[in-house]
Protein backbone atom coordinates (compact mmCIF):
# COMPACT_ATOMS: atom_id res chain seq x y z
CA UNK A 1 0.00 0.00 0.00
CA UNK A 2 1.67 3.14 -1.06
CA UNK A 3 1.20 6.33 0.92
CA UNK A 4 2.72 10.10 0.92
CA UNK A 5 5.56 11.62 3.21
CA UNK A 6 7.28 14.60 2.91
CA UNK A 7 10.61 15.93 4.26
CA UNK A 8 11.96 20.02 4.93
CA UNK A 9 14.81 20.52 3.08
CA UNK A 10 17.77 23.40 2.86
CA UNK A 11 19.87 24.62 4.73
CA UNK A 12 17.94 28.88 5.10
CA UNK A 13 15.49 29.94 7.61
CA UNK A 14 12.92 28.79 4.93
CA UNK A 15 12.88 24.96 4.02
CA UNK A 16 12.01 23.24 0.53
CA UNK A 17 9.12 20.85 0.95
CA UNK A 18 9.52 17.13 -0.53
CA UNK A 19 6.94 14.96 -0.92
CA UNK A 20 7.86 11.70 -0.41
CA UNK A 21 5.67 8.22 -1.62
CA UNK A 22 6.60 4.79 -0.13
CA UNK A 23 5.48 2.05 -2.00
CA UNK A 24 6.73 -1.43 -1.19
CA UNK A 25 11.13 -0.89 -0.05
CA UNK A 26 10.91 2.12 -2.13
CA UNK A 27 10.51 5.22 -1.43
CA UNK A 28 10.09 8.38 -4.60
CA UNK A 29 11.28 11.84 -3.87
CA UNK A 30 9.76 15.10 -5.22
CA UNK A 31 10.34 18.44 -4.61
CA UNK A 32 6.99 20.57 -4.33
CA UNK A 33 9.14 23.95 -4.81
CA UNK A 34 7.44 25.47 -2.19
CA UNK A 35 8.92 26.86 1.08
CA UNK A 36 8.30 27.41 4.61
CA UNK A 37 10.08 27.88 8.10
CA UNK A 38 10.00 24.99 10.09
CA UNK A 39 7.68 26.48 12.56
CA UNK A 40 4.71 26.73 9.87
CA UNK A 41 5.17 22.80 9.37
CA UNK A 42 2.85 20.85 11.23
CA UNK A 43 4.33 17.58 10.61
CA UNK A 44 1.93 15.54 12.54
CA UNK A 45 -0.66 16.60 9.29
CA UNK A 46 2.23 17.05 6.61
CA UNK A 47 0.25 21.09 6.08
CA UNK A 48 1.16 24.33 6.60
CA UNK A 49 0.05 25.78 9.92
CA UNK A 50 -3.12 27.51 10.11
CA UNK A 51 -2.39 31.32 10.14
CA UNK A 52 1.04 30.65 10.88
CA UNK A 53 1.36 31.75 7.30
CA UNK A 54 0.31 34.04 4.55
CA UNK A 55 -0.67 31.06 1.90
CA UNK A 56 -1.47 28.27 4.08
CA UNK A 57 -5.15 27.49 2.69
CA UNK A 58 -3.42 28.09 -0.73
CA UNK A 59 -0.52 26.17 -0.25
CA UNK A 60 -2.01 22.92 1.63
CA UNK A 61 -4.71 22.50 -1.22
CA UNK A 62 -1.43 22.46 -3.63
CA UNK A 63 -0.01 20.08 -1.66
CA UNK A 64 -3.43 17.92 -1.68
CA UNK A 65 -3.60 18.20 -5.22
CA UNK A 66 0.35 16.85 -5.96
CA UNK A 67 -0.71 14.26 -3.46
CA UNK A 68 -3.78 13.03 -5.49
CA UNK A 69 -1.35 13.71 -8.89
CA UNK A 70 1.75 11.10 -7.30
CA UNK A 71 -1.30 8.39 -5.74
CA UNK A 72 -2.79 8.33 -8.92
CA UNK A 73 0.12 8.17 -10.97
CA UNK A 74 0.94 4.70 -8.68
CA UNK A 75 -2.32 3.07 -9.21
CA UNK A 76 -2.35 3.81 -13.00
CA UNK A 77 1.22 2.10 -13.28
CA UNK A 78 0.10 -0.27 -10.72
CA UNK A 79 -3.49 -1.34 -12.75
CA UNK A 80 -0.94 -1.68 -16.09
CA UNK A 81 0.87 -4.31 -14.71
CA UNK A 82 4.30 -2.02 -15.35
CA UNK A 83 6.91 -2.18 -13.30
CA UNK A 84 7.17 0.20 -10.80
CA UNK A 85 10.17 2.04 -9.73
CA UNK A 86 11.43 5.63 -9.46
CA UNK A 87 12.38 5.82 -13.27
CA UNK A 88 8.74 5.00 -14.07
CA UNK A 89 7.25 7.05 -11.64
CA UNK A 90 9.30 10.17 -13.00
CA UNK A 91 8.86 9.28 -16.65
CA UNK A 92 4.90 8.95 -16.37
CA UNK A 93 4.81 12.36 -14.29
CA UNK A 94 6.68 14.08 -17.04
CA UNK A 95 3.97 12.59 -19.47
CA UNK A 96 6.36 10.61 -21.42
CA UNK A 97 4.44 7.57 -21.51
CA UNK A 98 0.58 9.45 -22.55
CA UNK A 99 0.52 10.51 -26.13
CA UNK A 100 1.02 13.80 -26.85
CA UNK A 101 -1.87 16.07 -26.52
CA UNK A 102 -3.29 18.46 -29.55
CA UNK A 103 -3.22 21.65 -28.85
CA UNK A 104 -6.66 23.62 -29.64
CA UNK A 105 -6.69 26.22 -31.89
CA UNK A 106 -9.80 28.24 -30.19
CA UNK A 107 -9.68 30.10 -27.50
CA UNK A 108 -11.99 28.85 -25.45
CA UNK A 109 -10.88 25.15 -25.45
CA UNK A 110 -7.30 26.42 -25.13
CA UNK A 111 -8.18 27.79 -21.74
CA UNK A 112 -9.04 24.55 -20.29
CA UNK A 113 -6.01 22.83 -22.15
CA UNK A 114 -3.31 25.80 -20.54
CA UNK A 115 -5.12 25.55 -17.45
CA UNK A 116 -5.56 21.74 -17.23
CA UNK A 117 -1.87 21.74 -15.91
CA UNK A 118 -1.78 24.85 -14.20
CA UNK A 119 -0.80 23.36 -10.99
CA UNK A 120 2.15 22.16 -12.30
CA UNK A 121 3.64 25.41 -13.56
CA UNK A 122 5.42 27.68 -11.59
CA UNK A 123 5.71 31.68 -12.50
CA UNK A 124 8.37 33.80 -11.66
CA UNK A 125 7.71 36.43 -8.65
CA UNK A 126 10.34 38.83 -6.71
CA UNK A 127 13.47 38.34 -4.77
CA UNK A 128 13.97 34.75 -7.24
CA UNK A 129 10.95 33.32 -5.80
CA UNK A 130 8.74 31.09 -8.30
CA UNK A 131 4.91 30.07 -6.82
CA UNK A 132 2.32 28.01 -8.56
CA UNK A 133 -0.42 30.01 -10.48
CA UNK A 134 -2.47 31.01 -7.72
CA UNK A 135 -5.90 29.56 -7.69
CA UNK A 136 -7.07 33.47 -7.87
CA UNK A 137 -5.52 33.93 -11.40
CA UNK A 138 -7.43 30.36 -12.41
CA UNK A 139 -10.05 32.10 -11.14
CA UNK A 140 -9.76 34.81 -13.03
CA UNK A 141 -9.24 32.82 -16.65
CA UNK A 142 -12.21 30.53 -16.14
CA UNK A 143 -13.88 33.86 -15.94
CA UNK A 144 -12.89 35.12 -19.08
CA UNK A 145 -13.25 31.28 -20.15
CA UNK A 146 -17.19 31.77 -19.68
CA UNK A 147 -17.47 35.54 -21.11
CA UNK A 148 -15.34 34.24 -24.37
CA UNK A 149 -18.11 31.52 -24.56
CA UNK A 150 -20.92 33.64 -24.29
CA UNK A 151 -19.57 36.26 -26.93
CA UNK A 152 -18.69 32.84 -29.42
CA UNK A 153 -22.17 32.10 -29.23
CA UNK A 154 -23.61 35.50 -30.04
CA UNK A 155 -21.71 35.56 -32.52
CA UNK A 156 -22.30 32.36 -33.83
CA UNK A 157 -18.85 30.59 -34.29
CA UNK A 158 -15.35 29.87 -31.92
CA UNK A 159 -12.87 32.75 -32.04
CA UNK A 160 -9.68 31.03 -33.28
CA UNK A 161 -6.22 32.79 -32.44
CA UNK A 162 -5.86 33.78 -36.00
CA UNK A 163 -8.82 35.76 -35.53
CA UNK A 164 -7.55 38.17 -33.13
CA UNK A 165 -7.59 41.51 -35.06
CA UNK A 166 -8.52 45.16 -34.25
CA UNK A 167 -11.99 44.21 -36.05
CA UNK A 168 -12.41 41.32 -33.09
CA UNK A 169 -11.54 43.71 -30.76
CA UNK A 170 -14.13 46.28 -31.72
CA UNK A 171 -16.99 43.67 -31.89
CA UNK A 172 -15.47 41.71 -28.42
CA UNK A 173 -15.43 45.74 -26.93
CA UNK A 174 -18.72 46.90 -28.39
CA UNK A 175 -20.56 43.51 -27.61
CA UNK A 176 -19.22 43.53 -23.69
CA UNK A 177 -19.29 46.81 -22.68
CA UNK A 178 -22.49 47.94 -24.48
CA UNK A 179 -24.47 45.49 -24.67
CA UNK A 180 -23.19 43.77 -21.86
CA UNK A 181 -22.69 46.73 -19.90
CA UNK A 182 -19.63 46.16 -17.74
CA UNK A 183 -17.32 48.30 -16.62
CA UNK A 184 -13.83 49.47 -18.06
CA UNK A 185 -11.60 48.10 -15.30
CA UNK A 186 -13.26 44.61 -16.54
CA UNK A 187 -12.89 44.53 -20.25
CA UNK A 188 -8.99 45.41 -19.41
CA UNK A 189 -8.66 42.28 -17.60
CA UNK A 190 -10.39 40.60 -20.24
CA UNK A 191 -8.42 41.70 -22.94
CA UNK A 192 -5.13 41.26 -20.69
CA UNK A 193 -6.01 37.51 -20.53
CA UNK A 194 -6.60 37.41 -24.36
CA UNK A 195 -3.03 38.90 -25.19
CA UNK A 196 -1.72 36.58 -22.44
CA UNK A 197 -3.40 33.31 -23.93
CA UNK A 198 -1.99 34.26 -27.68
CA UNK A 199 1.29 34.58 -26.16
CA UNK A 200 1.32 31.08 -24.81
CA UNK A 201 -0.72 29.59 -27.34
CA UNK A 202 2.11 30.90 -29.90
CA UNK A 203 4.52 29.99 -28.22
CA UNK A 204 3.16 26.22 -28.15
CA UNK A 205 3.28 26.65 -32.10
CA UNK A 206 -0.01 27.77 -32.86
CA UNK A 207 -0.62 30.19 -35.87
CA UNK A 208 -1.74 33.45 -34.16
CA UNK A 209 -2.69 37.08 -35.41
CA UNK A 210 0.18 39.21 -34.44
CA UNK A 211 -2.26 42.27 -34.40
CA UNK A 212 -3.49 40.78 -30.92
CA UNK A 213 0.19 41.92 -29.55
CA UNK A 214 0.22 45.38 -31.06
CA UNK A 215 -1.47 48.57 -30.21
CA UNK A 216 -3.98 47.96 -32.46
CA UNK A 217 -5.47 44.78 -29.93
CA UNK A 218 -5.25 48.03 -27.26
CA UNK A 219 -6.09 47.14 -23.31
CA UNK A 220 -8.50 49.59 -22.24
CA UNK A 221 -7.29 51.93 -19.83
CA UNK A 222 -8.70 53.13 -16.76
CA UNK A 223 -8.59 55.63 -13.60
CA UNK A 224 -8.93 54.06 -10.61
CA UNK A 225 -11.19 55.90 -7.85
CA UNK A 226 -10.10 54.65 -4.71
CA UNK A 227 -10.27 56.38 -1.55
CA UNK A 228 -8.63 56.84 1.15
CA UNK A 229 -9.00 58.50 4.95
CA UNK A 230 -7.47 61.36 6.25
CA UNK A 231 -6.38 62.09 9.85
CA UNK A 232 -9.17 63.67 10.81
CA UNK A 233 -11.62 61.03 9.57
CA UNK A 234 -9.30 58.54 11.65
CA UNK A 235 -9.36 60.05 14.39
CA UNK A 236 -12.90 60.38 14.54
CA UNK A 237 -13.09 56.56 14.23
CA UNK A 238 -10.22 56.32 17.25
CA UNK A 239 -12.17 58.12 19.05
CA UNK A 240 -15.76 56.97 18.31
CA UNK A 241 -17.30 54.99 21.78
CA UNK A 242 -18.28 51.61 20.63
CA UNK A 243 -17.68 49.88 24.23
CA UNK A 244 -21.29 48.48 23.54
CA UNK A 245 -20.52 46.43 20.68
CA UNK A 246 -17.52 44.37 20.94
CA UNK A 247 -17.40 43.19 17.72
CA UNK A 248 -17.46 46.59 15.96
CA UNK A 249 -14.93 47.55 18.48
CA UNK A 250 -11.85 45.04 17.98
CA UNK A 251 -12.03 45.74 14.15
CA UNK A 252 -12.03 48.95 14.66
CA UNK A 253 -8.94 48.19 16.91
CA UNK A 254 -7.88 46.11 13.67
CA UNK A 255 -7.95 49.05 11.79
CA UNK A 256 -6.28 51.33 13.59
CA UNK A 257 -3.12 49.29 13.70
CA UNK A 258 -3.42 48.74 9.91
CA UNK A 259 -4.31 52.91 9.25
CA UNK A 260 -0.97 53.07 10.99
CA UNK A 261 1.37 50.48 10.32
CA UNK A 262 0.68 50.00 6.41
CA UNK A 263 0.85 46.45 6.75
CA UNK A 264 -1.51 44.15 4.29
CA UNK A 265 -4.16 42.54 6.26
CA UNK A 266 -2.20 39.19 5.91
CA UNK A 267 0.73 40.56 7.27
CA UNK A 268 -1.52 42.15 10.01
CA UNK A 269 -2.96 38.32 10.91
CA UNK A 270 0.12 36.96 11.32
CA UNK A 271 1.85 39.22 13.78
CA UNK A 272 2.85 37.97 17.26
CA UNK A 273 3.79 39.60 19.87
CA UNK A 274 7.54 38.90 18.97
CA UNK A 275 7.17 41.52 16.53
CA UNK A 276 5.86 43.99 18.90
CA UNK A 277 8.31 45.78 20.88
CA UNK A 278 6.91 48.87 22.95
CA UNK A 279 9.61 49.89 24.53
CA UNK A 280 11.31 50.91 21.82
CA UNK A 281 8.32 51.54 19.93
CA UNK A 282 8.87 49.32 17.07
CA UNK A 283 6.87 46.29 15.11
CA UNK A 284 9.19 44.98 12.92
CA UNK A 285 7.97 41.88 10.51
CA UNK A 286 8.90 40.06 7.50
CA UNK A 287 6.77 40.46 4.87
CA UNK A 288 5.42 37.37 2.99
CA UNK A 289 4.30 39.14 -0.59
CA UNK A 290 8.15 40.99 -0.71
CA UNK A 291 10.37 38.52 1.89
CA UNK A 292 11.59 42.12 2.85
CA UNK A 293 11.91 43.06 6.95
CA UNK A 294 9.76 46.08 7.58
CA UNK A 295 9.75 47.69 10.64
CA UNK A 296 7.40 51.06 11.45
CA UNK A 297 7.43 53.27 14.96
CA UNK A 298 4.70 52.21 17.02
CA UNK A 299 2.59 55.76 17.38
CA UNK A 300 0.29 57.12 20.55
CA UNK A 301 -3.20 55.38 18.69
CA UNK A 302 -1.63 52.06 18.09
CA UNK A 303 0.35 51.86 21.34
CA UNK A 304 -2.76 52.45 23.24
CA UNK A 305 -4.79 50.19 21.00
CA UNK A 306 -2.36 47.34 22.00
CA UNK A 307 -2.63 48.50 25.88
CA UNK A 308 -5.93 47.80 25.27
CA UNK A 309 -5.57 44.31 24.42
CA UNK A 310 -3.04 43.51 27.04
CA UNK A 311 0.02 44.68 25.21
CA UNK A 312 -1.33 41.88 22.34
CA UNK A 313 -3.23 42.15 19.17
CA UNK A 314 -7.04 42.44 18.80
CA UNK A 315 -8.59 39.10 17.81
CA UNK A 316 -8.85 38.66 14.07
CA UNK A 317 -12.02 37.71 11.92
CA UNK A 318 -12.35 36.65 8.39
CA UNK A 319 -11.70 39.15 5.91
CA UNK A 320 -15.95 39.37 4.50
CA UNK A 321 -16.73 40.10 8.33
CA UNK A 322 -13.56 42.45 8.63
CA UNK A 323 -14.73 44.60 5.56
CA UNK A 324 -18.83 44.70 7.07
CA UNK A 325 -17.47 45.72 10.06
CA UNK A 326 -15.30 48.21 9.16
CA UNK A 327 -17.84 49.78 6.98
CA UNK A 328 -20.37 50.03 9.91
CA UNK A 329 -17.33 51.66 11.83
CA UNK A 330 -16.90 53.86 9.58
CA UNK A 331 -20.66 54.73 9.25
CA UNK A 332 -21.01 55.07 12.53
CA UNK A 333 -17.97 57.95 12.85
CA UNK A 334 -19.69 60.11 10.84
CA UNK A 335 -17.92 59.13 7.34
CA UNK A 336 -20.57 59.95 4.90
CA UNK A 337 -19.84 62.24 2.06
CA UNK A 338 -20.77 61.78 -1.20
CA UNK A 339 -16.89 60.49 -2.32
CA UNK A 340 -16.86 59.17 -6.11
CA UNK A 341 -15.66 55.62 -6.49
CA UNK A 342 -16.06 52.05 -7.17
CA UNK A 343 -18.02 48.98 -5.51
CA UNK A 344 -19.41 46.02 -5.97
CA UNK A 345 -23.22 45.96 -6.86
CA UNK A 346 -25.28 43.08 -8.14
CA UNK A 347 -26.74 43.46 -11.98
CA UNK A 348 -28.42 40.35 -13.59
CA UNK A 349 -27.33 38.55 -11.11
CA UNK A 350 -23.78 39.46 -11.31
CA UNK A 351 -21.59 41.26 -8.69
CA UNK A 352 -20.12 44.19 -10.86
CA UNK A 353 -17.38 46.69 -9.87
CA UNK A 354 -19.53 50.39 -10.37
CA UNK A 355 -18.15 53.42 -10.78
CA UNK A 356 -20.33 56.28 -9.19
CA UNK A 357 -21.27 58.65 -6.26
CA UNK A 358 -21.57 57.26 -3.01
CA UNK A 359 -21.70 57.89 1.00
CA UNK A 360 -18.05 57.22 1.41
CA UNK A 361 -18.09 54.73 4.28
CA UNK A 362 -19.50 52.23 1.68
CA UNK A 363 -16.44 52.32 -0.31
CA UNK A 364 -14.21 51.73 2.64
CA UNK A 365 -12.11 48.36 2.92
CA UNK A 366 -9.45 46.56 4.09
CA UNK A 367 -7.29 47.82 1.39
CA UNK A 368 -7.85 51.46 2.74
CA UNK A 369 -5.94 51.40 5.70
CA UNK A 370 -2.60 50.99 3.23
CA UNK A 371 -3.46 53.33 0.78
CA UNK A 372 -4.49 55.49 3.42
CA UNK A 373 -1.09 55.01 5.88
CA UNK A 374 0.81 55.58 2.59
CA UNK A 375 -0.94 58.80 1.26
CA UNK A 376 -0.99 60.44 5.02
CA UNK A 377 2.79 59.54 5.38
CA UNK A 378 3.53 60.79 2.31
CA UNK A 379 2.05 64.14 3.08
CA UNK A 380 3.68 64.21 5.94
CA UNK A 381 7.15 64.21 4.63
CA UNK A 382 8.24 60.68 5.02
CA UNK A 383 10.26 59.68 1.85
CA UNK A 384 9.06 57.68 -1.09
CA UNK A 385 11.97 55.47 -0.88
CA UNK A 386 11.07 54.46 2.76
CA UNK A 387 7.00 54.09 2.10
CA UNK A 388 7.89 51.83 -1.06
CA UNK A 389 10.07 49.62 1.35
CA UNK A 390 6.20 49.05 3.02
CA UNK A 391 4.26 48.98 0.28
CA UNK A 392 6.30 46.73 -1.82
CA UNK A 393 5.98 49.00 -4.95
CA UNK A 394 8.96 49.12 -7.27
CA UNK A 395 9.04 52.44 -8.73
CA UNK A 396 8.27 55.99 -7.74
CA UNK A 397 6.13 56.57 -10.67
CA UNK A 398 3.88 53.36 -9.45
CA UNK A 399 3.91 54.27 -5.77
CA UNK A 400 2.61 58.19 -6.62
CA UNK A 401 -0.28 56.73 -8.87
CA UNK A 402 -1.19 54.54 -5.52
CA UNK A 403 -1.53 57.67 -3.65
CA UNK A 404 -4.87 59.16 -3.04
CA UNK A 405 -5.56 62.98 -2.23
CA UNK A 406 -8.08 65.81 -2.81
CA UNK A 407 -7.52 68.94 -4.52
CA UNK A 408 -8.57 70.24 -0.81
CA UNK A 409 -5.89 67.76 0.36
CA UNK A 410 -3.17 69.36 -2.05
CA UNK A 411 -4.61 73.70 -1.05
CA UNK A 412 -3.93 72.91 2.46
CA UNK A 413 -0.74 71.37 2.17
CA UNK A 414 0.13 74.31 -0.01
CA UNK A 415 -0.89 76.59 3.03
CA UNK A 416 0.82 74.59 5.35
CA UNK A 417 4.41 74.98 3.34
CA UNK A 418 3.79 78.49 3.02
CA UNK A 419 2.91 79.48 6.86
CA UNK A 420 5.77 77.19 7.92
CA UNK A 421 8.13 79.11 5.79
CA UNK A 422 6.25 82.63 6.88
CA UNK A 423 5.79 83.39 2.85
CA UNK A 424 3.21 85.98 2.83
CA UNK A 425 0.19 85.10 1.32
Amino acid sequence: MARIGYRLRGKSELKTIHMVLYYGDFEYTQSTKQRVKLEDWNDSKNEVRKRSHLQFDEMNRFLRRKEKELLDAYEHLLRSDQTIDNITLRKYLKGENEPKRIVPNDLVSFIDFWLLDADKRFVSKGNGRTEPIAESTIKQYRNTQNKLREFDSYKGSPTLFQDLDDQYHKSFMAWFVNLRGYGTSTASTRIKNIKTLAREAENLGLQVNKLVFTRRFPKPSYKTTHTYLNEDEIRSIYELDLSSNKRLDNARDIFIIGLWTGFRISDLKRLKSENIDLKTKVIAIEQFKTKELVSVPVIQEVQQTLLKHGGNLPTFISDQKYNDYIKEVCRLAGIIQPTKGSKKIETKGEWRLKEGIFPKWELISSHTARRSFATNMYQKGVSSNTLMRITGHKTEAAFLKYLKSTPKDHLDEFRRVLESNQISK
